[in-house]
């Protein structure tokens, strides 16, 4: 087609059928490939997600005999010792992939990005070990800089000799950085490849991800009634969602503004409180039935405490108004907790790219969930190919 501005020409026209974007071109600032994508809303994109989350499920089926096969081969004896140690690092990669949700880790120019790390590019300065109590405390930057910092508990003795066997034989390269593993992305991707056609560390996330908010909401399922109310059922929801975020070590830095937001929430908060209060004491008088009461321990009082508010004189109405005060403070109370509970969290990282929607949806339906309080318009458009799963549907 001919380039509709004017003095300008497109590079080539290519057609290949195994991408989804629809252009791209080469930033003149960085040399990076940047692409037009189609719309997360589109045919095509709705597609590739549920082959995706369908890839994910085939993941499941066979996800034992690969466990039962790594599980052999991280204390594999070859006659050939660079061999032996080959297969014990793709077993020890594979589990740290399975267990710790670790991506692979591409080699890449520190001197023009960040020193991002994952399971191929750890170095001997990423992990400590903690001998007596089976531990390692790994500390590195993963994907988009966010700071990896856990301490893990090896329940598997062979993987935690493996890591301190590579550890103190590390492969040096010329620049002194030691690396723990010697194997390469591509050798480690080949392997995955081997277990399962397409298999990659991303698929294990998917998986590990969708299972892991299934589980959790088998095992809280009884926290959770179709009567329970709507912002108790977000809160137990957004619980079981950061379960699957902190897996996948889904980190955000705290806003800036978190304790202006969490004290105006508050303050909002007191007020309605207030307001109950006040509304309380004026259907006690309405009704005749107000008396002294005992004293008892101060609240704290917001300064629009003394104010005065105009109620109704009908019983009927008031009740109605009541009601409606005590759900605006459920409301109110929940916010709070949430808002404290994900401030270091992404929740949304999850939602978007690992869990299966439809583990979401089918839980909407069982447990009468509005589905918009869980996903917004964005997410809503981009799966509508989830939305139509019976509430018992399992991943």
């Amino acid at each position: 087609p001919k380039c509709p501005l004017p003095g300008h020409k497109w590079k080539g026209v290519i057609h290949n059928p195994n991408v989804t974007w629809l252009a791209y071109w080469i930033d003149n600032i960085n040399g990076d490939y940047k692409y037009v994508w189609l719309a997360s809303s589109s045919k095509f994109k709705g597609i590739s997600d549920f082959l995706k989350y369908e890839k994910s499920r085939a993941l499941k089926k066979i996800i034992g005999s690969i466990r039962a096969d790594y599980g052999k081969k991280l204390n594999a004896v070859r006659k050939d010792k660079g061999e032996e140690r080959k297969t014990r690092e793709l077993a020890t990669a594979t589990w740290m992939i399975d267990v710790l949700a670790l991506r692979v880790g591409n080699e890449k120019d520190t001197d023009k990005e960040a020193d991002t790390v994952g399971c191929c590019s750890l170095r001997t300065e990423h992990l400590k070990f903690i001998d007596d109590e089976r531990k390692i405390h790994f500390h590195f930057l993963g994907k988009d800089s966010m700071v990896y910092d856990q301490v893990v508990k090896i329940d598997n003795e062979d993987v935690y000799r493996n890591l301190k066997f590579f550890h103190n034989n590390p492969k040096k390269a010329a620049n002194g950085k030691k690396s723990i593993f010697r194997i390469d992305p591509s050798e480690l991707n080949e392997h995955l490849r081997g277990y399962m056609e397409g298999l990659s560390a991303k698929v294990f996330r998917t998986y590990n991800a969708s299972i892991t908010l299934q589980r959790e909401f088998q095992r809280l399922d009884d926290q959770v009634e179709e009567s329970t109310s709507v912002p108790e059922k977000e809160v137990y929801y957004n619980r079981c969602n950061r379960t699957v975020a902190e897996l996948c070590n889904h980190q955000r830095s705290i806003p800036k503004k978190h304790a202006e937001q969490m004290e105006k929430l508050k303050n909002k908060l007191q007020d309605y409180e207030d307001k109950l209060e006040a509304m309380e004491d004026h259907i006690s008088e309405l009704e005749g039935s107000k008396k002294k009461k005992k004293a008892k321990k101060k609240k704290k009082k917001s300064k629009d405490k003394d104010k005065e508010y105009k109620f109704s004189k009908n019983l009927d109405v008031l009740e109605g108004q009541k009601s409606k005060l005590k759900q605006t403070i459920d409301r109110a109370l929940s916010r709070i907790q949430l808002k404290d509970e994900n401030k270091q969290v992404a929740l949304g990282t999850s939602k978007i790219n690992y869990m299966d929607p439809r583990i979401t949806v089918a839980w909407c339906k069982r447990k009468n969930m509005p589905i918009e309080r869980v996903f917004n318009a964005s997410l809503l458009s981009k799966f509508p190919w989830a939305m139509e799963v019976p509430s018992n549907w399992s991943y």
